[in-house]
C-alpha cells in the first residue's frame, strides 16, 4: 500500500488521486473529509476529522473566448474562505513555512488566534518527485473539528408580529459633535423590548437652530409580539427615550 491506514494528513491521498485524474484531464479539483490520526500521550493515537483540498489547472473550463489564467494561491485561499464562511467563521492568514509547500506561497489558516490549517502551493520539487508535472498544484488542509467548534450560532428568524405598530417621532437639539449612532443606541436601550425600529430621518443646522447645535429627528416604531399596545405603554416607553437623550446628551426635546 502507498498510504498508511492511520493517516496524519489527507494531502498524500489527495495528491495520488490528483495524479490519477491528471492522466485524463488538465483541470482537477478534489476535496476529502476524513479521519486523521495524531500522536498523543495515550497508547492510542488521537483521531480528528480534517478537510483536504487539491486543485490544479485552468481557472475556468475551456471556452472559445480563451481562458483567464490558471488556478493559483488566491483561488485556493478563496475556497478556504468559502468553507469557513459556510460555518460563519472568519479566517485569518499568517505567513508560515511548510516542508511540502512553496516558500512565499503558503499561509497558516487561523481562527480566533488558533491554528486551523494550512493553504498553499505544493513545492515544485515534491510535485516533480510525485510525477505531477510542472503546473501549480494548490492544496489546503483544515482541522474540521476545530472549524465546527469555532462556528457562530446560525441566525434565527423571528415571525413578524401580527399586531399593529405604534409610530412616534422625536426631534431635539443636540451638540453638533454628537454622533447619531450613539443616539440610536441610547434610544434603543431606553425604549426596551417594545421598540421594533428606530430611524434617523432629518438633520438640520442653521436657521433657528442654536449655534454649535444641530436638530435631529428620529422615527420610532413600537410593537409587541403578543398584543396590541395600549397608548399608555407607548407613552411610558417614549418618555424613557426623551429622558435618556436629555440626561445623557443634554438634548433639548422639541415640541415639549
Amino acid at each position: 500500500m502507498e498510504q498508511s491506514v492511520l493517516r496524519p494528513s489527507l494531502l498524500g491521498s489527495l495528491l495520488f488521486a490528483l495524479r490519477s485524474n491528471l492522466r485524463q484531464r488538465e483541470r482537477v479539483l478534489l476535496f476529502e473529509l476524513a479521519r486523521t490520526w495524531h500522536s498523543s500521550t495515550d497508547p492510542s493515537p488521537r483521531e480528528r476529522r480534517h478537510v483536504g483540498i487539491a486543485m490544479v489547472g485552468p481557472r475556468t473550463v475551456g471556452h472559445w473566448s480563451g481562458g483567464d489564467g490558471t488556478l493559483d494561491f488566491f483561488d485556493a485561499k478563496g475556497v478556504v474562505d468559502a468553507v469557513c464562511a459556510a460555518f460563519q467563521v472568519s479566517a485569518e492568514y499568517a505567513e508560515v513555512r511548510h516542508t511540502s509547500l512553496h516558500p512565499g506561497r503558503t499561509a497558516e489558516v487561523r481562527v480566533g488566534g488558533q491554528r486551523l490549517g494550512v493553504v498553499g502551493q505544493l513545492h515544485p520539487a515534491l510535485a516533480e518527485r510525485l510525477d505531477l508535472g510542472e503546473a501549480q498544484i494548490l492544496v489546503a488542509e483544515l482541522d474540521f473539528e476545530r472549524l465546527v467548534q469555532a462556528r457562530e450560532p446560525f441566525m434565527t428568524v423571528q415571525t413578524p408580529s401580527r399586531f399593529p405598530p405604534a409610530d412616534r417621532d422625536i426631534s431635539f437639539f443636540v451638540d453638533a459633535a454628537t454622533r447619531h449612532d450613539e443616539l440610536e443606541r441610547a434610544i434603543s436601550d431606553a425604549a426596551g423590548g417594545l421598540l421594533e425600529d428606530v430611524r434617523l430621518f432629518d438633520v438640520f443646522r442653521g436657521g433657528s437652530v442654536p449655534a454649535g447645535r444641530k436638530s435631529l429627528a428620529f422615527a420610532l416604531r413600537y410593537r409587541a409580539q403578543d398584543r396590541t399596545l395600549e397608548d399608555d405603554e407607548v407613552s411610558a416607553a417614549h418618555a424613557r427615550v426623551e429622558h435618556a437623550v436629555q440626561s445623557r446628551f443634554g438634548a433639548e426635546v422639541r415640541g415639549r
